[in-house]
């Protein structure tokens, strides 16, 4: 019988984990004390300096400062997963193109309320150039308006080689290996020939490994290993290779497969409250989360808890973050109260 790696529930439960650790990092990371990530390129002194600064008060804000940002390696996986899951229903070679618009669409709705929070203060020819979703090939550009918006142009750039990629995995159980072989050689190249390491992991040839596996495990479903022990022990590689990552380069192009499998083992051994309605419904709002939350009274909020003890800084943090659920949820819910109207009308 095929199994089902991850329900609809399932998907959710992950997202809401997901676009937690990153508004968290994002948040926490602007905030003293001050530890740079290893997220877009590598340095072992970032994890140094925690190791020689580390106080026990601020250990969970230290932890979602340098490591929070592994949640955007599993919204790549979701991705390539949920295309996959949804070629195998459409039949289309075009469905994952098609989807660029729904990024365009919350692009647009994310500038818009931009617009509307700086009216006195906007750079419309950045507003412009941020509806290209190019900005992800400019060091530059990408820091402009909100930084996080880099994952809807790398997205785009994997949409649009996704029907290649799929025909080419669902050929046989070994295609993904190849893929990732490939990528190896290439990340190690590409970081030993001192190019920017940002322009690899800005874009999509730099998440690849965590995009083709999405895919993989949704055309080969029926021979994954689910055994409770097989999941042990990937928690316990992956998280071997996440830390090791911290340290070495060698091993940093590994960080974000190997934070998608940690973060997966970790939900297939700890699932027993997948279902909470809030976590599903964090988890449904996931998308205006992310594209709201960069900007969306974060500034204010930190310099709030700037000089505040490391409780009070989690307060301001939990405050704000109750406040982006809230907006998000508006808006969340009048999408549906529309799609509701044009469903009565047609």
């Amino acid at each position: 019988m095929k199994s089902v790696f991850l329900t609809q529930n399932d998907t959710l439960y992950l997202k809401a984990i997901s676009i937690t650790l990153i508004v968290f990092h994002n948040f926490l990371h602007l905030l003293p004390p001050v530890y740079d990530c290893n997220e877009f390129s590598f340095n072992a002194l970032h994890l140094q300096t925690i190791f020689s600064s580390f106080s026990l008060s601020e250990s969970i804000n230290i932890f979602f400062s340098f490591f929070g940002y592994i949640g955007i390696y599993a919204f790549f996986f979701l991705s390539g997963y949920g295309l996959t899951k949804g070629i195998k229903k459409n039949h289309t070679p075009y469905y994952a193109i098609k989807r660029i618009w729904k990024l365009e669409k919350l692009l647009i709705l994310g500038i818009i309320i931009y617009i509307f929070m700086n009216i006195d203060n906007i750079n419309w020819k950045n507003l412009l150039l941020k509806l290209t979703l190019t900005d992800n090939f400019s060091l530059t550009r990408i820091g402009n308006i909100n930084y996080p918006w880099w994952f809807l142009g790398c997205l785009a750039q994997l949409y649009l080689i996704f029907y290649p990629l799929y025909k080419y995995i669902n050929k046989s159980t070994i295609s993904f290996f190849t893929i990732f072989y490939l990528y190896i050689i290439t990340a190690y190249l590409w970081i030993f020939g001192l190019f920017k390491t940002e322009y690899l992991y800005l874009n999509a040839l730099g998440h690849l490994p965590e995009f083709t596996l999405g895919i993989y495990i949704a055309c080969h479903e029926n021979t994954q290993l689910v055994k409770k022990r097989t999941y042990q022990k990937l928690l316990l590689l992956s998280l071997l290779f996440l830390l090791l990552a911290q340290y070495s380069p060698w091993f940093w192009i590994f960080n974000g497969i190997a934070s998608t499998i940690l973060l997966i083992s970790i939900y297939k051994l700890f699932n027993q409250i997948k279902y909470k309605k809030l976590i599903l419904y964090i988890g449904e709002i996931s998308a205006y989360i992310y594209i709201l939350h960069g900007f969306l009274l974060r500034h204010l909020f930190v310099s709030f808890a700037q000089n505040s003890t490391a409780i009070m800084k989690l307060f301001y943090l939990l405050i704000w973050f109750i406040l982006v659920l809230f907006i998000c949820s508006i808006l969340y819910q009048i999408k549906k109260a529309v799609k509701k109207i044009n469903l009565c009308t047609n």
